[in-house]
């Protein structure tokens, strides 16, 4: 796998990423699943801010074993403007600990 070539953009603070947005085609990471562009983070980070509404904003737990859906879901906690608690682990201790004090949790289904 090649690297991509390097696009000069403009600095844009998280805040408002997803606002100003990006051109569609803008490569955002490559990994496991290949190539990721903004149209497809800006498409799933619009998904999960919308389960998170529908469930109700706070403090939710987050723990993905693939850094991007970690990256999606903490965007779009912070686009329903929600606090986030990175899990250290998924020991049922940490999560009995920590899960009466949340709204929700975020997390893949490895592990």
């Amino acid at each position: 796998m090649t690297s991509p070539t390097p696009v000069a953009l403009t600095f844009v603070p998280l805040a408002t990423l997803l606002q100003q947005g990006r051109p569609q085609n803008t490569l955002v990471a490559f990994g496991r699943q290949g190539r990721c562009h903004f149209d497809d983070l800006d498409r799933r980070v619009a998904a999960v801010a919308a389960e998170i509404r529908e469930q109700g904003r706070g403090t939710w737990l987050i723990h993905c074993s693939d850094t991007y859906a970690t990256a999606i879901g903490f965007l779009a906690l912070l686009h329903e403007g929600c606090q986030a608690i990175f899990l250290p682990s998924r020991q049922p201790g940490v999560l009995a600990q920590l899960q009466e004090k949340a709204a929700g949790a975020l997390m893949d289904v490895d592990g």
